[in-house]
């Protein structure tokens, strides 16, 4: 994983952000646990936030914003994927909810639409099936249809693990 300056994407209307999770940690202990200065930015109507972006081996970058007023903060993703990215955060699994289907449904709607033409792969969220063959020579699936991307994160995982089996991701 690496850090992203966030003040290169405030602003951007390049891709997507999708608002996912709720972490229920103060910014001080997710500042000493990333180990980087934020970048603060002012949001209307609730003051001074902290800003972190996380991008992660497999390309899924994920937005750290703690508002200052508030206690906890939320996690974006560039993908709509609450699954990845809550793969990506199982050291704070006890720490993080997952907004309700409903929470930003426009707002994913709209993204969704909007970025379609150029991000084809928004649109293929239960595209690709993780698959792994067992010690009798049977291949058997992994989890459940997601995104190419998140597929291909969970065989990377799962084959850093030093499992002896062979592991690999089929589109749907």
């Amino acid at each position: 994983m690496k850090l992203v300056d966030p003040r290169t994407v405030f602003g951007c209307k390049d891709r997507p952000w999708f608002d996912l999770l709720q972490i229920h940690i103060g910014r001080e202990k997710f500042k000493r646990w990333i180990g980087s200065e934020p970048a603060v930015e002012w949001v209307d109507g609730l003051g001074d936030a902290d800003y972190w972006i996380i991008e992660y081996d497999c390309g899924l970058q994920l937005s750290f914003e703690f508002v200052h007023a508030c206690d906890g903060g939320h996690v974006c993703a560039t993908e709509p994927n609450v699954n990845h990215a809550a793969r990506h955060l199982v050291n704070w699994r006890w720490e993080i909810s997952v907004y309700p289907n409903d929470a930003f449904k426009l707002d994913r709607e709209w993204a969704l639409e909007h970025f379609s033409k150029t991000m084809p792969e928004l649109q293929r969220q239960a595209c690709c099936q993780a698959w792994r063959q067992g010690d009798d020579g049977n291949p058997m699936t992994i989890g459940y249809p997601t995104s190419e991307l998140d597929a291909k994160c969970l065989v990377h995982e799962l084959e850093s693990r030093g499992h002896k089996q062979i592991y690999w991701v089929e589109n749907l």
